[in-house]
């Protein structure tokens, strides 16, 4: 492929010039009689041989699909990272959410929360400027929502429920758990974490038991996620 390029009929030394008209000189490393060439070297040869070359309209439309591709490869339009923040603003670490065919799936991976059980929600506006979280509003649900909270209600279930995570005793989350009851973006008509206002992951200073509404007696809300 690099003979290919530089179209050179014999090998050339190290440190030598192609010819007297010819002003590119190669680096003069050598390692055990072999030159040795810097990647940025080869990578502008490349692109000036690929652009201005003997097929430059071929050649643009390869640079262009690369570039694409390495873009694609780079960006993942449903997984989304937000990071979690206490009353106090402090750091608590980050959830990850991932899109999935029938629905999302939820990572935690936290930090300096007291041990134990505690409800965890998604609440409907991406909001957690206030202390108490309050900003956030209710739970996600969608349109005229009849529905309770609680997964053990008879009149769940809240489409904002999940189930309560656990808090090792050192104070860290590292869980995954899924919902089939959101997506990102409104897929399959369930509520969009990603509207108009966003929403939020608010987690509580109780476990939740899944059936007494509104929120199943998880109490005061001691951290948040902005979902925007």
């Amino acid at each position: 492929m690099i003979g290919a390029i530089f179209n050179s009929a014999r090998p050339q030394r190290c440190g030598r010039k192609h010819s007297k008209n010819d002003n590119r000189i190669f680096p003069k490393n050598r390692r055990e009689g072999v030159c040795v060439f810097p990647l940025h070297f080869f990578s502008s040869i490349l692109a000036r041989k690929i652009v201005f070359g003997d097929y430059p309209m071929r050649g643009l439309l390869i640079a262009t699909g690369l570039m694409l591709l390495s873009q694609l490869a780079s960006a993942d339009p449903a997984q989304l990272t937000a990071p979690v923040k206490g009353p106090d603003g402090a750091d608590l670490g980050k959830i990850v959410l991932q899109e999935g065919p029938a629905g999302v799936l939820v990572h935690y991976d936290l930090h300096g929360l007291k041990p134990g059980w505690h409800g965890s929600h998604f609440h409907a506006k991406g909001d957690c400027s206030d202390p108490k979280f309050m900003n956030s509003g209710g739970h996600v649900a969608v349109a005229n929502e009849t529905l309770e909270h609680g997964f053990l209600n008879p009149k769940g279930t809240h489409s904002g429920d999940l189930p309560n995570i656990y808090v090792a005793s050192d104070g860290t989350v590292l869980s995954d758990t899924f919902t089939t009851f959101v997506s990102l973006h409104g897929e399959k008509n369930r509520p969009g974490l990603l509207d108009t206002d966003g929403s939020a992951l608010v987690i509580h200073e109780n476990p939740d038991d899944y059936i007494h509404p509104p929120i199943g007696g998880a109490g005061a809300r001691i951290a948040c996620a902005v979902i925007k």
